[in-house]
């Protein structure tokens, strides 16, 4: 499945009466990265100019769908979801939701929309959710959506820094880690849990 058959010809991916999914653009970037910073655990390694832009380039350049959710109404920047593993048995949802407008059903509506969406263009029945084992709201919300938890992983943070100590001298990330110790410290015992879901009809 082609990331390009998913959008319409105005990058649109899917809409209904009051949202509207969009693929991530340059102009979202603002918006964007400050949901991801408030809702990051790890807003400290975004003072590092190299993590902030990393961060937002992978996410833009991404070989997976990266969506921003708009009201349809006003137009007002709601949140991000994700679309991963395109070509994989379980296509994997991420949602994160500007803090004003959780706990109002968007979340919800919005990964019901991804969901069918998703399943019509490329016949998805199943997804999968990987969700940070202290974001109790997410996963009360996709446990009311049916999804049962499969397994667990290292944190995010984690795997970004095995990424970038490629590319970094050994100094530098020794003085990251000093600079961050309690981040750190604290990310190495975080966990993620996956949860499979099955598509709603």
């Amino acid at each position: 499945m082609r990331i390009e058959d998913y959008f319409d010809d105005n990058d649109v991916f899917a809409e209904d009466k009051k949202f509207i999914l969009k693929k991530l653009s340059e102009n979202d970037k603002e918006d964007f990265m400050k949901l991801q910073m408030d809702v990051s655990s790890i807003k400290k390694a975004y003072e590092i100019n190299d993590f902030y832009e990393f961060s937002w380039s992978s996410f833009l350049h991404d070989k997976d769908l990266n969506l921003s959710l708009f009201s349809k109404d006003t137009g007002v920047y709601l949140g991000r979801l994700m679309l991963k593993n395109l070509s994989a048995d379980k296509q994997e949802i991420g949602i994160d939701i500007v803090e004003d407008y959780r706990r109002k059903g968007i979340g919800s509506a919005a990964v019901c929309l991804l969901m069918k969406h998703a399943k019509e263009v490329s016949g998805a029945d199943w997804f999968e959710i990987r969700i940070y084992s202290d974001n109790i709201a997410s996963i009360n919300m996709f446990k009311k959506l049916g999804a049962v938890e499969a397994d667990r992983e290292d944190s995010e943070f984690i795997k970004i820094m095995k990424v970038m100590e490629k590319s970094l001298r050994k100094d530098e990330i020794e003085r990251s880690k000093r600079k961050y110790s309690d981040l750190f410290g604290r990310e190495e015992g975080r966990k993620i849990l996956l949860f499979n879901l099955k598509a709603l009809d």
